[in-house]
């Protein structure tokens, strides 16, 4: 598999996994956590996926 698809898999774990903690720290406010949860899986697929290349190569 691609670094880009393994990158992407991870995110989406995370990204499904940081949504639900957001959601109880917010106090159930979908869209303050949906921004949140944007943000930060954008930053996690580009710290994975720069991680995993220098791995693989």
């Amino acid at each position: 598999m691609s670094a880009a698809l393994v990158s992407f898999f991870f995110t989406a774990g995370a990204a499904g996994w940081l949504y639900t903690k957001f959601q109880k720290f917010s106090g159930n406010n979908a869209k303050s956590a949906a921004i949140a949860t944007s943000v930060s899986a954008v930053v996690i697929f580009f710290i994975f996926y720069s991680i995993f290349k220098l791995i693989v190569k």
